[in-house]
């Protein structure tokens, strides 16, 4: 069997065809919806420019750093929290410290 006309690497899917399966199938899509929104939709999809792409790292590099920050902050309240509990700790035992010399 020959190969696909249109990306020159499948055989074609029928005896008489010019398409492979996959190209086939994009046939039927850009006849489907129509060639400019399927092209529109593989330049905003597949199709990067160099600032879209900066934008695109820049926002998920704010997001890590963010997880992060809230990470850190969520451990120093945890830290601050179990430090507050032995303080008490210490207060309530030194208290009754107090109550055992006194009697």
């Amino acid at each position: 069997m020959a190969h696909c006309k249109f990306c020159l690497n499948n055989t074609v899917d029928t005896w008489f065809g010019s398409w492979c399966e996959k190209c086939h199938k994009l046939q039927r899509i850009i006849a489907l919806f129509g060639i400019d929104k399927v092209s529109n939709i593989l330049d905003t999809v597949l199709l990067v420019d160099f600032d879209s792409q900066k934008t695109k790292v820049k926002s998920l590099i704010k997001e890590e750093l963010s997880e992060r920050v809230s990470k850190l902050i969520e451990k120093k309240e945890k830290k601050h929290r179990k430090l507050d509990a032995i303080e008490e700790k210490i207060e309530e035992t030194n208290h009754e410290d107090n109550k055992l010399t006194k009697v």
